[in-house]
């Protein structure tokens, strides 16, 4: 019986023993961020508002000093009204996320996917629940 059983214990200690457990996805990397983004969709709890709301949005995020950078979302709506949001962001490298201080309001915290040009930031924005997905100029 303890023939049997020894190479069955060898053979699933290999076995198991070989399994890779995943690499940690690495963290965010505040200069990936850093330049200007050109929103390609906006949607508001699920509904798109580019081309709807808004004829463009636009984010820019300039490189962190100290830990904080500024940022600005510029946009033109249906009404031909261009206007400009500013503010501070910090980045949380390893929770994949950013805090986005804007002048006058209060902090907002959006997950953030990065995928070659393409950024998406989802989370809750002043009106809702909000995904916006850029292409980096």
């Amino acid at each position: 019986m303890k023939t049997i059983n020894l190479p069955i214990i060898l053979i699933l200690f290999l076995v198991l023993g070989s399994c890779k457990k995943e690499d940690p996805k690495p963290g965010l990397n505040p200069d990936d961020l850093v330049g200007i983004w050109d929103v390609e969709s906006h949607r508001l709890e699920g509904s798109e508002q580019l081309n709807i709301v808004y004829l463009s949005l636009q984010y820019e995020f300039e490189p962190l000093n100290d830990g904080v950078g500024n940022f600005f979302l510029r946009y033109t709506d249906y009404q031909d009204y261009s206007g400009e949001w500013k503010g501070v962001y910090r980045v949380f490298q390893d929770s994949h996320q950013i805090e986005i201080l804007p002048d006058r309001e209060g902090p907002i915290l959006l997950d953030v996917t990065l995928d070659g040009d393409k950024i998406t930031l989802s989370g809750l924005f002043i009106n809702g629940n909000t995904v916006t997905i850029a292409k980096k100029q």
